[in-house]
């Protein structure tokens, strides 16, 4: 928790918000290295705190799946097919956390923005997920 307050006090606020708990899940990476623990913990503490803020009680039931596995993203069918599709693949664990990261973060704008269907996709909605500085969190190598 004392993390999570400095994070909130970092960026300007002395109060919890959904958008700055994204965020602080969002922050997975020490020195540029994915990190399993802040991947699990902080995804824990930000689902917990956020219920509370949107239902007003804390869901106190145990729950099984990661961090990404939320119902509330539009396109949950298209992402659980991209999870199957990449884990199924002959590469490092990391890279498919990462992988899978990045379609939920694309996912989770598009379903932001309100569309609807995902044919109805377009080059301009793909540049504004790319110019809305969701690009910083990715990797770089």
């Amino acid at each position: 928790m004392n993390v999570l307050r400095r994070f909130c006090e970092n960026h300007g606020s002395e109060e919890y918000t959904l958008e700055l708990g994204n965020e602080y899940a969002a922050d997975i990476y020490i020195n540029g290295h994915f990190s399993a623990h802040r991947y699990f913990d902080r995804g824990r503490l930000t689902r917990f705190l956020n219920f509370y803020l949107e239902h007003g009680y804390f869901d106190l039931s145990i729950k099984k799946g990661k961090k990404y596995d939320d119902d509330i993203i539009r396109f949950q069918g298209e992402y659980e097919a991209y999870k199957n599709y990449i884990y199924d693949r002959n590469i490092k664990e990391t890279t498919k956390h990462n992988y899978s990261y990045y379609a939920y973060l694309f996912l989770q704008f598009l379903s932001d923005n309100k569309l609807y269907e995902i044919d109805d996709l377009s080059v301009e909605l793909i540049y504004n997920f790319l110019m809305t500085g969701t690009m910083s969190r990715f990797r770089t190598t």
